[in-house]
This record gives structure tokens, C-alpha cells and sequence, in this order.
């Protein structure tokens, strides 16, 4: 071989490998919609979405963008997502904490200037898609609210609401889930509910429909006393917890008639705001 074709050849050669080096860099880019979506759709969207507890959305790659460092911070300390159990301890089906390896994605990303990348990238089994009005995987079979909506007075005080729903359903049904939901949760600090089973002999409709423990005669929480015999069931909601669900042969009994006495502490605003809430049931198919 001549010294013109070695030289070309190992041209050739060069040329070839920093193809391939070029390649497999752009291959290990991270970018928005082949990394960093999936983790913001299956850890943050749930409430970073309209009508759920969190001050923005991220459903978009300019709502993450815009607030990357921000995300980068919150994500690191483990501030975000919300998540207080210690994972070292015990490991939960519905964690939504980060992994080490996530953490490290956003940073990366966040260092690199946020590249968007194609959304043909997005991995199509990573995306978690939602329905309106719910976090659960499918419409609630029922759904009990207040009567109307609330209104929060905007004067910087914090205020306990306790409110009467009654149903009457006409007849018991195995509950697959339920969860606590409010057309304005930014307002809440947190909720309590309990549902009472009532008998045929008591009037569900009697009492007030709701009572203000905070400024209000707390005497007059004795005209729920009626409904308080027994208790079938009693949750709760904060900032960042979901629906709970049950698997199969385990769970609970709806009544067919009752009362739901839902106890919601307003936390302080500045400006009038309304909201009304209450619980959705799912019901398991096969009883």
C-alpha cells in the first residue's frame, strides 16, 4: 500500500470513529421528553395540574423549563415530591419520592440548559395520563359534596369548617377506593371526614349544613350528635396525598344511608376565594 492510501485510510478511519463518537454523545444527551418528562409525568403531574393542591402546573416543557433551577433545588434536598416515609425502612406501593438515579437526571439536565429533544422521544409505558376531577384510573361511581360552594373569606385567618353531607344511596356497595377531592385546594391545610351509617328512623336532612368551629357557638356541633352512633369509616387529606385503594377481598362497606361529617381547615388568604368538596367512591365491579 502506498503512502497516500495509508494516509487516506487512516483519514477514513478518524473520520469514521469521531462519527461514532459523535453518535453515541448526542445518544447520551438527556433532553426533556426522552428523560426528564417521564419522571415529572409520573411524580409531580398528579398535583402540579389544574384543580389540584399545587400553586403551578407542569404539563408542559416551558411550565418545567421556566422553573428548572427551582426544580433542580427542591429535587435534590427532597423537599419535592412530598414523601415522608423513610424508604430505608420500608418500601410502599404508591411511593412517589425520587431515586437517586431521577435526581441525578434533572440535574444533569437542568447543568446542560434544559434541551428540549423531540417528544417522539417521550418513552410511550412511562406516561401516566389523567382524568379530570380525579387522581384514581377511572371516573368515581359516586361522588358526595356540600350543597354549594364555600366561601373563604380573604382576611388572613385560618378557619375550621365542619360540613353535613347526607346520602342515601339505596343499597351497601364494596368500595375498590375513594378519595377527598375540592374544586380549590390551595386553600386547605388538610381535611378530615368521617362517614356515619344512619338509621331509617333518624332524619339525615336535619341541622345546619355546616358549622364554623373557629368563630362560631361550638355548642351547636350537637345537633350532629344523631348521626354520630357509629362510624363506618374516617381518612383524611393533606397537600400532596392522593386516593387510597384497596385489593381484592379487602376493604369496606359503603352504607346505603348516612351522613358524611367533612371537617376542613381553610388555611389563611389575602383574597376571597370559594370552593366546594367532597369524597368520590369507586365501587369494586364484582361484589
Amino acid at each position: 500500500m502506498s503512502s497516500k492510501s495509508l494516509l487516506l485510510s487512516k483519514i477514513i478511519t478518524i473520520v469514521i470513529g469521531l462519527f461514532i463518537c459523535a453518535n453515541n454523545v448526542n445518544a447520551q444527551k438527556i433532553t426533556y421528553y426522552k428523560d426528564v418528562a417521564p419522571i415529572i409525568q409520573n411524580k409531580c403531574q398528579s398535583c402540579h395540574r389544574p384543580g389540584e393542591s399545587a400553586p403551578f402546573s407542569l404539563l408542559t416543557y416551558e411550565d418545567v423549563a421556566k422553573r428548572g433551577s427551582f426544580i433542580k433545588k427542591v429535587t435534590q434536598s427532597g423537599y419535592m415530591p412530598p414523601w415522608k416515609p423513610d424508604n430505608h425502612y420500608r418500601l410502599f406501593k404508591n411511593d412517589r419520592s425520587l431515586t437517586n438515579e431521577e435526581k441525578l437526571t434533572i440535574a444533569k439536565w437542568v447543568d446542560a440548559k434544559m434541551p428540549m429533544g423531540n417528544i417522539s422521544e417521550t418513552p410511550k409505558t412511562a406516561v401516566k395520563t389523567f382524568i379530570e376531577g380525579t387522581q384514581y384510573s377511572r371516573k368515581p361511581d359516586l361522588v358526595l359534596q356540600t350543597i354549594k360552594p364555600f366561601k373563604v373569606i380573604g382576611d388572613n385567618k385560618e378557619r375550621f369548617i365542619v360540613f353535613k353531607i347526607p346520602f342515601n344511596i339505596g343499597a351497601e356497595n364494596n368500595v375498590e377506593a375513594m378519595e377527598f377531592f375540592s374544586s380549590n385546594k390551595k386553600v386547605i391545610h388538610h381535611a378530615n371526614f368521617a362517614i356515619h351509617p344512619v338509621a331509617d328512623d333518624i332524619e339525615i336532612n336535619q341541622g345546619a349544613d355546616f358549622l364554623n368551629l373557629t368563630e362560631d357557638d361550638r355548642t351547636k356541633y350537637s345537633q350532629y350528635f344523631p348521626f354520630k352512633k357509629t362510624m363506618t369509616y374516617y381518612g383524611g387529606w393533606i397537600p400532596g396525598t392522593s386516593y387510597e385503594s384497596y385489593p381484592n377481598n379487602f376493604g369496606w362497606v359503603m352504607p346505603k344511608r348516612g351522613v358524611i361529617l367533612l371537617t376542613i381547615h381553610y388555611a389563611p388568604v389575602s383574597k376571597d376565594e370559594e370552593s366546594i368538596s367532597g369524597i368520590n367512591f369507586f365501587f369494586k365491579k364484582h361484589q
